[in-house]
């Protein structure tokens, strides 16, 4: 009897012996900083009492969050006081959308006449797969007239890079104005 107590002794204190020595790290799944509520970067016997304490309560699910990595953008200027004329185009070089979910644009065409119009063309370019190449397509169309020379618009943004186009007709001649701005919402 004393041999099967001493035994139990024995495998009692080296089963206990395993459990202190093995890292507490190792016998937890992964840290999830939602779980953690007291922000220590330990989840520990206190985030489990604040939840415990919580159970069974109801409210509002939205959690403040601070997103400190926004993309910024500012007003970028593509064409100012830009001659045009007769039958020809401007194109702008290619801008880069990365993050941004919509493109502001505000447009002006002056000293057109009568029925002279130019159109400006919204671009986007879509990459292949396999890198070899994009597609231009054209996402968005504005006209000028004499009477109506201004134009404002948000848009989606036409893909992850982007280009102006603006044509004037056989007979049209006119000045351009054209900025732009990238938003995210």
């Amino acid at each position: 009897m004393n041999n099967r107590v001493f035994v139990i002794a024995v495998l009692s204190a080296l089963c206990l012996t395993m459990i202190l020595a093995v890292p507490t790290n190792s016998l937890v799944g992964y840290y999830d900083p939602w779980l953690d509520y007291d922000d220590n970067g330990n989840i520990d016997m206190k985030d489990v009492a604040a939840s415990a304490r919580a159970f069974g309560s109801l409210g509002d699910p939205t959690k403040n969050v601070n997103v400190t990595n926004w993309p910024t953008s500012s007003q970028v200027t593509v064409w100012w006081d830009e001659p045009l004329r007769l039958g020809l185009s401007l194109w702008s070089g290619s801008y880069y959308s990365h993050g941004f979910t919509r493109v502001h644009i505000l447009a002006e065409v002056e000293d057109l006449t009568g029925d002279e119009s130019m159109e400006l063309f919204v671009i986007g370019r879509i990459y292949r797969p396999s890198g070899s190449g994009s597609h231009r397509i054209i996402a968005y169309s504005m006209i000028f007239t004499a009477t109506s020379g201004t134009k404002d618009t948000t848009i989606f943004v036409p893909g992850e890079t982007f280009e102006f186009e603006i044509f004037a007709g056989p007979t049209t001649e006119g000045d351009v104005y054209l900025s732009f701005y990238l938003t995210w919402a």
